[in-house]
């Protein structure tokens, strides 16, 4: 098989079709096409952007008529349990104001289409958490076997799993955060705060989870994205045992979620593990790579839009 992978979109539906073009894809009856190639895309299709709408319409036909396999995303996780309710009537995520905030570019784009909206709704349930093909892995922040044997064969169009998926300090929503949102370790206890380049103030610190192979680390070490210069505090192997590890080897890895730094050169991140988000919409651009079957990523194969 033979894919085009992409990253995160956030509604830049133009900057999409822009980068479907570089790569050989055409609009046939309003269904991007190409002769000999899918696209895989890896989750975020909503929020932030100027045509959220258009760009779901985009992906959901490509998928609909075969020409491409869709992940899920945070943003997806998140909407879904913003617009959904437990039996007593309360939203499973909170309406409040950081996270009507981050969602409002989508819910902007529906404003009198709230019929519509709830029909993506049920759409976005049914995205796949994980893709696991002979020669290649995808997922949208964090490839963990133990967590994806969790949700193996799970679904949010199951009531009981979206509400456990929702449920802080359950399994599954465990699972679901660690995949879809990646390892964080909480710097509180450091006295630390962490601005992102989102500018938002954290107190968790996103983290790699592959290749750690060290007795000890700075937190500017093993943060994501690869790079951030955080702080020179230094902690221990096992201070980090709840985050997966993953050895290199086996099918690379696809993902995207963490926005690397877009005044670098586009490429792996190490052996066979490959993010393709560059923060399009914020400066960056929207990545894809052209994947024939190989093990060994190459430069050549990096797309982006704009260059």
């Amino acid at each position: 098989m033979k894919l085009d992978i992409i990253g995160d979109i956030h509604g830049h539906c133009d900057t999409l079709e822009r980068l479907l073009t570089k790569l050989g894809y055409s609009a046939q009856s309003g269904d991007w096409k190409h002769a000999d190639r899918k696209a895989l895309f890896l989750g975020d299709y909503i929020d932030r952007g100027p045509n959220v709408r258009e760009t779901l319409q985009l992906v959901r036909g490509m998928v609909e008529s075969g020409h491409a396999f869709a992940l899920m995303g945070n943003h997806e996780l998140n909407a879904v349990a913003y617009h959904s309710r437990d039996a007593a009537g309360n939203p499973l995520r909170e309406h409040s104001v950081k996270n009507t905030g981050r969602h409002r570019a989508t819910l902007d784009a529906f404003f009198g289409r709230e019929a519509e909206w709830a029909d993506w709704v049920e759409w976005l349930k049914g995205l796949s958490i994980f893709l696991d093909l002979p020669g290649l892995r995808a997922v949208h922040a964090c490839w963990c076997e133990r967590s994806i044997g969790l949700v193996r064969g799970a679904s949010l169009r199951d009531r009981e799993f979206l509400l456990a998926a929702t449920q802080l300090g359950t399994d599954e929503c465990r699972a679901l955060d660690t995949l879809l949102k990646g390892p964080e370790y909480s710097v509180a206890h450091l006295g630390l705060r962490i601005r992102g380049r989102d500018g938002i103030v954290r107190e968790d610190l996103r983290v790699r989870w592959w290749g750690r192979d060290s007795e000890s680390f700075t937190l500017s070490e093993i943060t994501m994205p690869p790079g951030s210069q955080v702080s020179d505090d230094r902690i221990t192997s096992a201070d980090l045992d709840e985050a997966p590890n993953l050895a290199f080897g086996g099918a690379p890895v696809f993902f995207g979620h963490y926005k690397l730094p877009h005044d670098q050169p586009v490429g792996p991140l190490a052996e066979g593990i490959c993010c393709l988000d560059y923060g399009v919409g914020h400066g960056g651009a929207l990545v894809a790579y052209r994947w024939d079957g190989e093990q060994a990523l190459d430069l050549s194969k990096f797309v982006a839009e704009p260059e």
